[in-house]
């Protein structure tokens, strides 16, 4: 409890806000996922057809856990990913800047949420680096299947690498 403390008063002071997570969870998980397949062409591109149906799958996969905030950059490839997560958790979708991703670290271990990070080929590995203090290998622009879980077990973090292809999907 006290590395939580600690941490939560040190975000706290750095993001000018007040320690609302001492009376949060002592474990919690982030789900780190790039964004789903997209068009070709232009700078902010639909999701393709396997990208929608992606989606499909990760809103099934999610459906069955605890998720209590959902966070996408703002372009249609990633708002377009984390909207029907958000929309089965009943949840409102809130924007990052990738521009601030330290700031994002930040408020995800201060708020100690579940939460989803929809992010880029390059964001998500670079969050999970920065959340779980652990190297995240480069992610190449034609990798869609990867996800990590970044685990607050107590006085731990662990981050898991997951291939989404092998996920369990619960409806």
């Amino acid at each position: 409890m006290r590395y939580w403390k600690t941490l939560c008063i040190a975000a706290a002071a750095m993001l000018g806000v007040a320690c609302q997570s001492l009376n949060a969870p002592d474990e919690f998980q982030i789900y780190l996922i790039r964004h789903a397949e997209k068009q070709t062409g232009g700078p902010d591109p639909e999701l393709s057809a396997a990208g929608l149906a992606r989606v499909e799958r990760l809103r099934g996969w999610l459906a069955s856990r605890s998720i209590d905030a959902v966070y996408s950059s703002d372009y249609r490839r990633t708002r377009d990913t984390a909207a029907p997560i958000a929309e089965t958790h009943g949840l409102d979708l809130s924007l990052y800047d990738l521009q601030r991703l330290e700031l994002l670290a930040e408020r995800l271990v201060a708020r100690r949420q579940h939460a989803v990070v929809i992010g880029h080929s390059n964001t998500t590995p670079a969050l999970a680096s920065l959340l779980s203090g652990q190297p995240a290998e480069p992610m190449d622009e034609s990798v869609y299947n990867r996800s990590y879980i970044v685990h607050f077990d107590r006085d731990r973090v662990r981050m898991e690498v997951l291939n989404q292809d092998r996920l369990p999907v619960h409806r």
